[in-house]
């Protein structure tokens, strides 16, 4: 629920700022949501004690996929394959992925839109966010109704989620002693 804010933020701000082309992601945005709906519901029938172990195993998993990931540029480079068909192919695997696990899930997302789609990281990280806020919004629609979601510590999280993409400027004039 608390990723939900902020990546709701974002995603709107790489909009407004022309990054992201919501009406290419449509057929994405639908199998992003049906991916995690579906991880969402297997994820509720999956013995809790799996997870216990599962999920740190799935950190450590993603921890050295990073470690060892390519660097990313903002360069669009040649696709190795087609935007249409497959970023919903992407969205749907990936979704499910959110649905049961979550840790890695806007990573994976932009690492496959620039190696997979040659998008630029600004423009991957602007169509990540959106993927990532509709697989968030449809594990919460299995989460919410079955109970899952710890409220006081959504809220305190979501309300810092918030603070922290708010942009604040400052301005720092030094004063300097002179003597004359």
């Amino acid at each position: 629920l608390q990723s939900v804010f902020g990546t709701a933020m974002a995603a709107m701000t790489y909009w407004r700022r022309g990054f992201v082309s919501l009406k290419a992601l449509i057929p994405a945005i639908a199998l992003t949501y049906a991916g995690s709906l579906l991880g969402a519901l297997a994820v509720r029938q999956v013995d809790v004690g799996l997870l216990n172990v599962a999920v740190p195993l799935a950190l450590i998993g993603i921890a050295l996929y990073f470690l060892f990931a390519p660097s990313l540029s903002d360069a669009d480079k040649a696709a190795r394959l087609p935007f249409g068909p497959f970023v919903p192919v992407m969205g749907m695997i990936i979704g499910f992925y959110d649905g049961i696990f979550g840790p890695g899930t806007g990573s994976f997302l932009t690492i496959g839109f620039v190696m997979l789609f040659g998008l630029g990281l600004t423009r991957a990280s602007g169509h990540t966010k959106v993927l990532n806020l509709v697989s968030n919004l449809a594990a919460l629609t299995i989460f919410i109704p079955a109970g899952d979601v710890v409220w006081p510590a959504a809220i305190a999280m979501a309300a810092g989620q918030v603070a922290g993409q708010t942009e604040v400027t400052i301005t720092y004039q030094p004063r300097y002693l002179s003597v004359a």
